[in-house]
């Protein structure tokens, strides 16, 4: 045989070569970034779940504000209406678990917090209560919407930054305690 058909056999066979490794190559490629695209498409859906669930929830919680007795009413009135508001909370805590983004969860965390504090809380005055059932609601309703917009999240409300501060205190009161249990014991041990 002449060399000059093997050279072209041999150019003929690298060039398929070279082509079956650029095509498996490319097929490689183009699989993972249908998996990262279905991953971010899944991430999406369920984000979007999550915050359609904890949006209808925060409606119901400023609904049943609207309806909360008034001021002096039994606990045997306001038992119920607690029990509704905590079954409501618990679901948004839930949700705020596939929240992907952990400023918003945080910040959905303190707002949860706060709604807590405005349905089971004794501290301040009735109005300021119900007002705080009311307002903070909207306010995690707010977050949602600026997360889904892309913008940065509004500012918290007094009331949520009461809550933030209440909720600080009882930590860092708890810390102590924690703290000085342990050096009551330490101090017992020697």
């Amino acid at each position: 045989m002449d060399s000059g058909v093997w050279v072209g056999a041999a150019a003929g066979l690298v060039g398929a070569l070279v082509g079956v490794g650029g095509s498996i190559a490319t097929t490689l490629v183009n699989q993972r970034h249908q998996r990262a695209e279905a991953h971010r498409s899944q991430r999406d859906k369920l984000t979007r779940e999550a915050i359609d669930a904890i949006s209808l929830e925060l409606v119901a919680l400023e609904e049943l504000a609207r309806s909360f007795p008034e001021d002096g009413a039994s606990e045997e009135i306001a038992r119920p209406y607690r029990l509704t508001a905590n079954a409501h909370h618990n679901r948004i805590d839930m949700a705020l678990v596939r929240l992907p983004d952990r400023a918003l969860a945080e910040r959905m965390a303190d707002v949860l917090w706060a709604s807590r504090l405005a349905f089971q809380s004794a501290e301040g005055t009735h109005a300021d209560r119900w007002l705080a059932a009311i307002k903070v609601p909207f306010e995690g309703l707010s977050c949602l919407g600026a997360y889904l917009r892309e913008d940065s999240l509004p500012t918290p409300s007094r009331f949520t930054q009461a809550s933030i501060d209440h909720r600080m205190a009882y930590e860092v009161s708890g810390e102590r305690q924690s703290r000085g249990a342990t050096e009551a014991r330490e101090l017992g041990a020697q």
